[in-house]
């Protein structure tokens, strides 16, 4: 197998993947406490009937699943994140790491030999094998 920049792009994906994951499962948390509220809100001060209390009580049946799980997820990445703070100026030293691996295989690709023998015999690219 073959090292190339993409390796490290893609770690550099993954951290971008776990923040978007994290700040999509803080903005439900924030999302199913609020509608929680409101739910129970509504059973405490409106004069519902039967039905409609039924109805509200399975969307916070819902919401409480949806809650749950966004509980999950964050604590699931939080260690990931954690350790992503610790090692943040490294992770974005990454972008210039790819520049310059991406720039010595593009210098490689373009690599020309001159034979010291016969100066006339050249060979364009040469592919490693």
């Amino acid at each position: 197998m073959t090292f190339t920049a993409d390796n490290l792009k893609d770690i550099r994906e993954i951290c971008k993947q776990a923040d978007e994951a994290n700040n999509n499962a803080i903005w439900t948390l924030d999302y199913c406490n609020g509608r929680e509220d409101d739910i129970l809100h509504e059973l405490e001060l409106k004069d519902l009937t039967y039905h409609q209390q039924a109805k509200l009580a399975k969307e916070l049946t819902d919401i409480r699943r949806k809650r749950r799980d966004a509980k999950n997820q964050i604590a699931l990445l939080e260690p990931f994140l954690d350790w992503k703070a610790n090692y943040r100026k490294a992770i974005n030293d990454l972008s210039g790491v790819i520049g310059k691996m991406r720039a010595a295989a593009d210098r490689q690709k373009n690599m020309v030999y001159h034979s010291r023998i016969d100066p006339s015999v050249v060979i364009e690219h040469y592919d490693g094998e």
